[in-house]
């Protein structure tokens, strides 16, 4: 009798830690979401600051580089990478100079993806569309690597997929 009652009381102390490892694990043991909630409006400053911080926290990678889009038959989006380096110099007037690392990657691109571009050296980079960005980057007169006026851009990639891509404040001389 006494074995069984030892069996009975072996039952329910694991159906016990059983039902609390799984209260626990679907409720997250009181912890908050890591996620953090979107504005209702997207700003530059919120991709560069909160929305940056938590894909790097995800696990995002992020590759430097000039961009161009391209869109299937089917209206998937792709983003070729030409992978660059910035290098400091005293033999340029800016201080810099871009070198191309010789790696070009092609990512599938999210058509939500966040984008940020800045027309002109020191202007404030804007908030536009994976349309928009492939507008300018895919025009005949294009240049990314104007000398003093760089077109290089964060190109946050997780999962494969590209999914934000933010222009690139190049180091100014004083």
């Amino acid at each position: 009798m006494e074995g069984k009652m030892t069996k009975i009381r072996t039952k329910r102390i694991t159906a016990v830690i059983l039902a609390l490892v799984l209260i626990l694990s679907f409720g997250g043991c009181g912890r908050v979401d890591n996620t953090i909630a979107e504005p209702d409006e997207i700003t530059a400053e919120y991709l560069y600051g909160e929305y940056a911080e938590q894909l790097v926290r995800d696990g995002a990678e992020i590759t430097l580089g000039t961009v161009k889009i391209d869109a299937d038959e089917n209206g998937q989006y792709s983003m070729e990478v030409e992978h660059m380096v910035i290098v400091e110099s005293d033999l340029t007037e800016e201080g810099y100079y871009v070198a191309d690392s010789n790696i070009l990657t092609t990512m599938p691109l999210d058509p939500e993806a966040r984008i940020t571009y800045a027309g002109e050296a020191g202007a404030e980079p804007e908030v536009i569309t994976v349309n928009e960005l492939a507008d300018i980057v895919n025009a005949a007169d294009y240049n990314p690597l104007e000398e003093g006026n760089e077109k290089l851009f964060d190109v946050y990639v997780m999962a494969g997929s590209v999914v934000m891509a933010l222009a690139k404040e190049l180091p100014l001389t004083e």
